[in-house]
């Protein structure tokens, strides 16, 4: 069995290395016969060398094409043809392929692609919810507009016409069905996004260290992620005010590619407890070790009631306590544990100062720690899908 995963315009994601390479890279590190074929973004139009040498160093097999921000539904049915002229090329028809799909837009493309390989199966994997995010975007407005029109007939293609459904949650799978009629008999699959296991080099860590001006005696609050709409970022900065009273020397730490805004009003000692970066995702599991907690501030939409951000995965592989606001859906399909912290708790500050103070690595349950563990979904999801394809 060939695998082939298709993404589409999502390559200069910031999960797009952990959730998509390194998954691909497992895959093949395992004897499995791998090809990524990306759609690139508009932003990389002129930038396919970049791309494919940044591909290149995680996946052995792969192609990309152009792209232009969608505003119709004929660019769909071209990047199809695109596809399907490789497909030809490349690919017996007769062959077994399982074909991932990263979202709508990647599976409308395969499905047409792949009309004629009677024995290709098509997973859609549902991110999110890509017509609801579309309403958080403030920036041109008439071209969001008319992208959501497509990705709902995206949507809604995908979900008639693919073999399986794979969602990040059970709210997004529960979302999808009661909105959407998605087929609720369908085989499908949850699948968070997940996280591999690592090493720490010790002079990495030492040069992190250094570039921070650690100190033992410090304790670290960690955000990782966008700045999107979606996210609650002023509530950042609330929170660490407000830890600030109960546990002294804490610092911030933020990883973002974003443009992170730090309240006018935070005086020079503030500042200089605030340390802002952009790193490569190799790199995040350094300052994860440094940190006590993992922050996740969310506003209590839909879009986060469905989702399941990276972030949570990362901090539960690093064994990182986690402080939360708003209704997320990965933490609602765990089990309860004191490591999960919600702001809107009674005495949240108390709780989480006593598990900072105390300066001891804390550990999961191994229930939860496997419920993200890269390799286990990996295994299982590979031989469910080949027990789907000979039944």
């Amino acid at each position: 069995m060939k695998i082939l995963y298709l993404v589409y315009r999502e390559e200069n994601s910031m999960v797009f290395r952990s959730q998509v390479l390194e998954y691909l890279r497992k895959l093949e590190n395992k004897g499995y016969e791998v090809e990524l074929v990306v759609f690139r973004n508009f932003s990389n139009l002129l930038k396919k060398e970049k791309v494919e040498s940044y591909t290149s160093s995680f996946v052995g097999n792969y192609k990309t094409f152009s792209s232009y921000p969608i505003v119709s539904e004929i660019q769909l049915k071209i990047s199809s043809l695109k596809l399907r002229k490789y497909l030809k090329k490349n690919y017996d028809e007769n062959e077994k392929i399982l074909v991932l799909c990263r979202g709508e837009l990647a599976t409308y493309t395969a499905i047409k692609a792949f009309n004629d390989f009677e024995n290709s199966y098509v997973v859609f994997d549902n991110r999110g919810i890509p017509i609801e995010e579309a309403d958080f975007i403030k920036e041109r407005k008439l071209l969001s507009s008319i992208n959501k029109k497509v990705k709902l007939k995206a949507l809604m293609y995908a979900r008639d016409n693919s073999n399986v459904y794979s969602f990040v949650t059970n709210n997004l799978r529960e979302f999808l069905i009661e909105t959407y009629d998605f087929d609720e008999l369908k085989p499908h699959f949850i699948v968070p996004t997940l996280a591999k296991k690592y090493e720490l080099d010790n002079k990495t860590l030492a040069d992190v260290k250094t570039s921070i001006n650690h100190k033992d005696t410090d304790l670290y609050m960690i955000y990782i992620g966008s700045v999107a709409a979606w996210q609650d970022i002023n509530k950042l900065f609330e929170v660490f005010l407000a830890i600030r009273k109960k546990v002294n020397h804490i610092k911030l730490i933020i990883l973002s590619d974003g443009n992170v805004v730090i309240p006018q009003s935070f005086s020079e000692e503030l500042l200089e407890s605030i340390i802002i970066r952009s790193v490569d995702h190799d790199k995040v599991k350094y300052y994860l070790n440094l940190s006590h907690v993992g922050l996740v501030f969310r506003d209590k939409t839909i879009v986060n009631k469905v989702a399941a951000p990276t972030k949570v995965a990362e901090y539960i592989a690093a064994n990182v306590p986690i402080l939360y606001s708003g209704d997320i859906g990965v933490i609602e399909d765990l089990a309860k544990t004191s490591l999960f912290i919600s702001i809107d708790e009674k005495n949240w500050e108390d709780n989480l100062a006593e598990i900072m103070l105390k300066k001891e690595k804390v550990h999961y349950d191994i229930n939860i720690k496997e419920y993200f563990d890269m390799d286990k979904n990996q295994d299982y999801f590979i031989r469910e899908i080949k027990t789907l394809l000979n039944s």
